[in-house]
């Protein structure tokens, strides 16, 4: 199975739909990040920084 997995991921098809995903996904985030005025995180750690987030929205 992760034979299958690495030849559809390396496959020509596969590095087109990895390319177009994280283009996606970095411009809804950028988009989302302007219309709320976001600049950057003003805390440090994974909690503190959803907690920041939740205010946010």
């Amino acid at each position: 199975m992760r034979k299958e997995n690495l030849k559809r991921i390396i496959s020509l098809n596969g590095c087109e739909f990895r390319m177009n995903r994280s283009i996606q996904a970095e411009g809804a985030f950028t988009q989302v990040k302007q219309n709320m005025n976001f600049r950057r995180f003003l805390s440090r750690g994974k909690e503190n920084i959803l907690s920041e987030c939740i205010i946010f929205i």
